[in-house]
């Protein structure tokens, strides 16, 4: 049904318009957008609160260039996140998958990419489509269509 309906619209006039209809595909990711170094762990238990202690809870995964805290405040409770940033993307690669989702105490670890407030936004908009495209719907964009 899904295809008869893309064949129906597809080269159709609309408002002096001609549109062009296809189905929406993902790309794949690159290689180099799937290597990172740079790490960022929240959810932190209490007793990590510097530096050193973040350092001594990723020192087994690989040689480490920096390591930072920083605390924030939530309804009058400290929380502390870190970022870890690796000297190899292998080790990151390997903290990401054994440290991330892993119960210290009464916490739950996040461990994922460092990314930045755009990449964030991408990641959650691609996501978003990986998801819609799981349910199997059809979604149609249209381009270019301006109101009468």
């Amino acid at each position: 049904q899904s295809k008869n309906s893309l064949n129906e619209m597809n080269r159709k006039q609309l408002n002096n318009t001609k549109l062009l209809v296809e189905l929406f595909k993902i790309k794949k990711k690159s290689k180099a957008a799937v290597e990172f170094c740079n790490l960022y762990i929240q959810n932190l238990p209490d007793y990590i609160t510097t530096s050193e202690g973040l350092d001594k809870l990723f020192e087994s995964f690989g040689e480490r260039v920096s390591v930072s805290i920083s605390q924030s405040e939530l309804k009058g409770k400290v929380n502390y996140y870190g970022f870890v940033a690796f000297k190899r993307s292998e080790d990151a690669t390997r903290a990401v998958r054994e440290m991330n989702g892993k119960k210290i105490e009464n916490t739950t670890l996040y461990v994922g990419k460092d990314l930045s407030k755009l990449q964030r936004q991408r990641h959650k908009r691609i996501a978003l489509l990986e998801e819609k495209e799981k349910t199997r719907r059809l979604t149609l964009f249209v381009k270019s269509i301006t109101g009468s």
